[in-house]
């Protein structure tokens, strides 16, 4: 798995097999993703910051399951 960052977005993709790819997420705001994040047996993750105008997405999703989030959350923010 890697991310790939073009002018207008992120892509979280995923490598299948010797001639397939399997884009896994498209984040067209300001984004970060981070590193692997190790948890119990084995498993790893990793997470996903996304800043949309008033509002922060933050979410979690294991490597052996890609399509679903571990962890869901989205924080508004007051504008000032």
């Amino acid at each position: 798995m890697f991310a790939m960052r073009t002018v207008s977005s992120i892509y979280l993709v995923r490598v299948k097999g010797v001639n397939e790819l399997d884009v896994i997420e498209e984040l067209n705001h300001p984004a970060s993703i981070s590193d692997a994040l190790t948890f119990s047996q084995g498993q790893q993750a990793v997470a996903m910051v996304q800043h949309e105008e008033t509002k922060i997405h933050f979410k979690v999703k294991l490597n052996k399951d890609l399509r679903n989030e571990v962890l869901k959350e989205t924080i508004e923010m007051d504008p000032q």
